[in-house]
């Protein structure tokens, strides 16, 4: 599934090249380090990760869209006990991979700092590992532990605010506060989550 995941995207973001302006100054590419913190179900969850974000800035309003998305992971070992779909076990581990479409709103674009708003749609695969008892796994009672990984895709929106510079003519830092709304899985498991992101624009 996540291998369909990419190629989709990949795939997007190949025709959304072919139809962009080929005048480099009208497209950034943003490369950046995410830091990303639950805001929902799962109060543990803390993801380190890298992502990419194509804008294409429209030459007579202050108004890009483009594609975004990022790989993130579990920081450290993560164990969770909070609605897990499977008797005896916790939920342990993670990885989220948005695919983003948005549309942003640039203030001050042509100054040495320009502040942006932003919305999106989003589709977000998940994949959560789950740690199985011995209970669940041998009902004679050995003490065997075994690790589990499940993955789905859910569909839900992001808000963004952050600035873009122009101190450099080729490479300029960037940085932007991203609110990732994830709608309730089927688990009864609400993934949302705030992310902090800071990179270079090119």
């Amino acid at each position: 599934m996540l291998n369909l995941f990419f190629k989709s995207f990949f795939v997007f973001v190949f025709i959304f090249m072919c139809t962009a302006t080929t005048q480099a100054q009208k497209i950034d590419f943003i490369v950046n380090y995410s830091k990303t913190n639950s805001v929902g179900d799962v109060h543990q969850m803390s993801l380190n990760g890298v992502g990419i974000d194509i804008r294409k800035n429209f030459s007579k309003i202050p108004i890009s869209i483009g594609v975004a998305s990022s790989y993130n992971f579990s920081e450290k070992e993560l164990t969770s006990e909070i609605n897990s779909p499977i008797p005896d076990s916790d939920l342990k581990n993670f990885v989220i991979v948005p695919f983003q479409l948005n549309v942003h709103y640039n203030f001050n674009r042509r100054g040495i700092i320009s502040p942006f708003i932003g919305f999106g749609g989003s589709g977000y695969f998940i994949e959560q590992g789950y740690m199985i008892s011995h209970y669940a796994l041998d009902p004679n009672g050995n003490n065997n532990v075994k690790e589990i990984k499940a993955s789905s895709v859910s569909f839900g929106f992001i808000g963004e605010i952050g600035f873009t510079t122009s101190f450099f003519d080729r490479i300029n830092p960037f940085f932007s506060l991203k609110y990732n709304y994830v709608p309730t899985n089927e688990f009864n498991i609400n993934y949302s989550n705030i992310s902090v992101n800071c990179g270079l624009s090119f």
